[in-house]
């Protein structure tokens, strides 16, 4: 009795490894034939031609020349797609001045990158050397040309170098901040369409022209968002017309008087 009982507890054990030999098999030629999938799938992917980019399409740019992207770019079409560096083509393409941002997609069909360029908008030109420096509003150089632009002047700044894509640099280091603040409130404001100069050459007198008609005077550019609201109050007013022409002093805490 006590052999037929040794004899089936033999019998399970034996089994029972042989059932965990089996599994361990599968497992290992799971893992095998997994790796092999792996391995068939990128030679597919990254070695043949199955995934070379076959187009570029930029869009965005109006400024920015898209022949002068492309031979910045280099070869991309036929290279692989998932192997081109995204990175790579951002950066190129952030080394134009006028590029403000850039945002770079893979498309799996067809294999293709699109290209998607927010370019910089300029606002005013600063004289400099007899050439006209055309900025943007953060004072970023976009380019510099002997043809006077239809922006409006930034007076009364001195640049000490003029280096397309490069913040300006004034004579006066503690001025630029200054400069920029007084940029980014006439831009809030809604006038810096009509304004045709902003006169910095001194800033506890900050003054601007409108339309070639009406000279605003500022004072100091403390409280310029409320001064420049006063302004636009006054020029929208039923007091004035289009044709009017004069001075609108904001000087005066609360008022704006206007002057023929």
């Amino acid at each position: 009795m006590r052999n037929a009982i040794r004899d089936e507890s033999f019998e399970k054990r034996h089994s029972r490894r042989q059932k965990k030999r089996r599994r361990a098999q599968l497992i290992r030629r799971f893992i095998s034939f997994g790796l092999l999938g792996v391995i068939l799938l990128c030679i597919i992917l990254f070695f043949t031609p199955i995934l070379n980019i076959r187009n570029v399409s930029i869009t965005g740019n109006s400024k920015i020349d898209t022949a002068q992207i492309e031979q910045s770019l280099g070869m991309v079409v036929g290279e692989n797609l998932l192997l081109t560096r995204t990175n790579k083509i951002e950066d190129a393409i952030l080394s134009f001045p006028y590029a403000e941002t850039v945002t770079v997609k893979r498309k799996l069909i067809p294999p293709s990158i699109i290209i998607e360029i927010v370019e910089c908008e300029p606002i005013a030109y600063i004289i400099h050397n007899k050439t006209f420096v055309i900025v943007n509003v953060n004072g970023k150089i976009l380019e510099v040309t002997d043809q006077k632009p239809e922006l409006m002047e930034l007076a009364g700044l001195k640049l000490t170098s003029s280096n397309a894509g490069e913040i300006i640099s004034l004579d006066d280091n503690g001025k630029l901040k200054s400069v920029l603040d007084v940029l980014a409130t006439f831009r809030k404001s809604g006038l810096m369409d009509g304004v045709t100069v902003i006169n910095f050459e001194d800033m506890d007198n900050l003054t601007f022209n409108y339309q070639n008609r009406i000279d605003g005077i500022c004072g100091s550019t403390s409280d310029l968002s409320h001064k420049l609201s006063l302004f636009r109050e006054a020029i929208t007013s039923n007091r004035l017309t289009e044709n009017s022409r004069g001075t609108i002093d904001l000087t005066q805490t609360g008022y704006a008087r206007y002057r023929p």
